[in-house]
């Protein structure tokens, strides 16, 4: 397993936009990945780049001060049940 995230949330402003490299790492020989997608606003849709491997997707922003709601953490989770790549 191999974890992804957009780390130190409070400190660092200028990321990108999302992973430019999940097509190489699906080639990885890892069995899941965990992958931050609240931070980045991580469209579901990129998942399909990891069809090789289960995701544990990640959903909670860690950014901010907010406490998000169950809503907001359902709906991250919903966008991404649609996606091909098994979601664990």
């Amino acid at each position: 397993m191999t974890h992804l995230c957009f780390g130190y949330a409070y400190v660092v402003t200028d990321k990108p936009s999302g992973y430019s490299f999940l097509p190489e790492l699906d080639k990885c020989s890892a069995t899941a990945i965990p992958i931050e997608a609240a931070q980045p606003q991580l469209d579901p849709v990129i998942l399909e780049k990891l069809p090789g491997n289960k995701v544990m997707l990640c959903v909670i922003d860690l950014g901010g001060q907010t406490i998000e709601t169950a809503e907001l953490v359902a709906e991250r989770l919903h966008g991404a049940l649609v996606i091909s790549a098994p979601i664990v």
